[in-house]
């Protein structure tokens, strides 16, 4: 309970409220909750005190800073929200690069309201960092995108509750609404990019990747992962149930065991990080999708190439059973399959408008949902864990096509105003009911239309 201790001094006599609590090592201690002028006003407070001991909603002090709420909340996060590894990779990333050089040695109790809108006021006009900053002007880089921003908001605001819960502090210091998030346009290629992309990417192992990307909707770790006993050359499919990732030590000690399949012996320079290959993202990614008759021949070149190598390596060769792998058959991760992308964009001089790898994915989905206007038959081909989010990613070709039906709604409605009139086109409406009732149909014009390049 509290206590008061009554100090007389020449200048007349004050009234120091006094409380016990115990610290984080179990020893007891004593604290002042303040001085005051009157004993009515300290009786106050010694009450208030008292009030909350009993409800037990007094808050001890604590020396806790917030970069130890950070390590004990952050993984204890990860293991309860059961966060992939690139979730818990950049999570880290974040708290190491944003938060903890700003906040990172203050007390958690001594954080307020002022503190966190100051922090958020200099993440407005911070500027992205990292890999591919290199050589570029300080003066010409991008500031952190408002995903980036939202996402350190989120993640500040969760840990300031996690101490309230804790009773490490009363109240949340986060009080400020969370930063909008713009989600910047999926950029694609159109078809004639795509056409054209395939027609000049000579290198074989590649061109593999990216045809993959583009006809089957793979992401760069699903492309790395894929193993060749998953490859049915009879039936002309690939079963999509692995992906391959590179995480940080710290994340690959919370995953789960059970998900994952390969871990890859270390190479140099890389005690840091571990690669593996482990179960998808979702459960939907399971898939298995068609493959166009031009992808299928290029896999059996590809299977070909692999016996190959086999043979002149002989002992040599690291088998993994993977697919895309380097001539000894080390795996090609994601990082380095990204990188022959980038490397070849540069050295093609700019004539297609520049993607990263992941962007292969949106333009083949965006021309699936072109074909068919069905976000449930894309969903089947891509993996998404819904149709909502192939409608929120892809969303935006629906609204061009809406100004097409709306035009040709112009030049109906209002034929008699009009010399000419708009040609017949509801065999279309049939075609397109067709191909969404059948997937295969879908990809058999999309293997169609990528037989373009050949011609």
């Amino acid at each position: 309970m509290a206590s008061i201790r009554e100090n007389k001094t020449k200048a007349g006599t004050s009234f120091t409220v006094l409380y016990d609590y115990e610290d984080s090592n179990g020893r007891r201690k004593q604290k002042s909750a303040g001085t005051f002028l009157s004993r009515r006003e300290a009786e106050g407070v010694q009450l208030e005190i008292d009030l909350s001991k009993n409800r037990s909603t007094f808050i001890e002090p604590n020396d806790i800073t917030v970069r130890e709420l950070f390590d004990r909340w952050l993984p204890i996060r990860a293991k309860t929200k059961r966060w992939e590894a690139s979730t818990y990779s950049s999570a880290l990333n974040m708290v190491e690069k944003h938060i903890l050089p700003r906040i990172g040695k203050k007390k958690v109790q001594g954080v307020n309201a002022i503190h966190i809108e100051a922090l958020f006021a200099d993440l407005e006009i911070t500027r992205r960092s990292g890999p591919q900053t290199k050589n570029v002007k300080a003066s010409d880089l991008p500031f952190l995108s408002s995903s980036t921003i939202s996402s350190i908001y989120t993640l500040l605001h969760c840990a300031f509750e996690a101490a309230v819960k804790w009773k490490l502090i009363r109240e949340s210091p986060v009080q400020m609404e969370k930063p909008v998030r713009v989600s910047p346009e999926a950029k694609f290629w159109t078809q004639d990019q795509i056409y054209s992309a395939l027609e000049r990417i000579e290198d074989p192992l590649l061109h593999l990747c990216v045809h993959m990307s583009l006809a089957c909707t793979l992401r760069e770790g699903e492309v790395s992962g894929l193993r060749t006993d998953r490859v049915n050359l009879d039936s002309g499919t690939i079963t999509v149930d692995a992906t391959m990732q590179r995480v940080p030590r710290k994340a690959f000690d919370l995953l789960p065991q059970k998900e994952i399949y390969v871990i890859y012996p270390q190479f140099a320079g890389q005690s840091d990080s571990v690669l593996l290959l482990k179960s998808p993202k979702t459960k939907g990614s399971n898939r298995t999708n068609l493959c166009t008759e031009q992808l299928q021949q290029e896999i059996a070149e590809r299977m070909v190439a692999i016996s190959r190598n086999k043979g002149v390596y002989g002992d040599d060769y690291r088998d993994f059973g993977l697919l895309i792998c380097q001539e000894d058959g080390t795996p090609a991760e994601p990082n380095l399959v990204g990188k022959w992308f980038r490397l070849w964009q540069r050295r093609s001089g700019g004539e297609l408008p520049y993607l990263k790898y992941h962007e292969l994915r949106h333009s083949s989905a965006t021309l699936l949902y072109d074909l068919c206007r069905n976000a449930k038959s894309v969903q089947g081909v891509t993996g998404h864990a819904s149709a909502k989010m192939v409608l929120d990613v892809y969303g935006h070709r629906h609204q061009q096509q809406q100004i097409s039906l709306t035009r040709q709604l112009e030049a109906t409605l209002y034929s008699s105003q009009s010399a000419h009139k708009p040609p017949d086109d509801s065999y279309i409406d049939v075609l397109l009911d067709a191909m969404k009732k059948d997937p295969l149909m879908q990809q058999r014009v999309l293997s169609a239309l990528l037989a373009r390049s050949a011609t």
